[in-house]
């Protein structure tokens, strides 16, 4: 999903930043025990948060986050006595970690892991990412 932020460098090596982002998922479980039938899916993820960014090499930043994320999540359980959909928010601590190397003009690529605790459950991501800096 997209992603936005802005950095405030702090000297020639060293910037501190903002970050927001919005993803959707199409991640889920499902788990049957006859006769029921139940699935618990995650939703639209939203974060904003703050960054801390390194110069590692001339084309090369490593960075790390932290912030608030919030999910949206789905509960379906189907039995023939009382089915239930339950769909939730769940606001949460989000941390991170990730590197970039600029490509070509202001074109960068990246990849970052990603660790969000929503007090239910917890979530684990690898991200790549691709962007253009203004």
């Amino acid at each position: 999903g997209p992603g936005a932020g802005y950095d405030f460098a702090l000297g020639t090596a060293v910037a501190v930043g903002i970050d927001v982002e919005a993803s959707d998922s199409a991640a889920g479980i499902r788990f049957v025990s006859p006769p029921d039938d139940n699935s618990f899916d995650l939703g639209p993820d939203l974060y904003a948060g703050a960054r801390l960014t390194v110069a590692a090499a001339e084309r090369v930043n490593l960075y790390v986050k932290g912030g608030y994320s919030s999910v949206r999540t789905r509960l379906e359980l189907i039995n023939p006595t009382f089915p239930q959909t339950i769909e939730t928010s769940e606001g949460g601590v989000r941390a991170g970690a990730g590197l970039q190397v600029a490509l070509a003009g202001n074109l960068y690529a990246g990849g970052e892991y990603r660790f969000s605790t929503y007090g239910e459950f917890d979530r684990h991501q690898g991200v790549a990412t691709l962007g253009v800096r203004f």
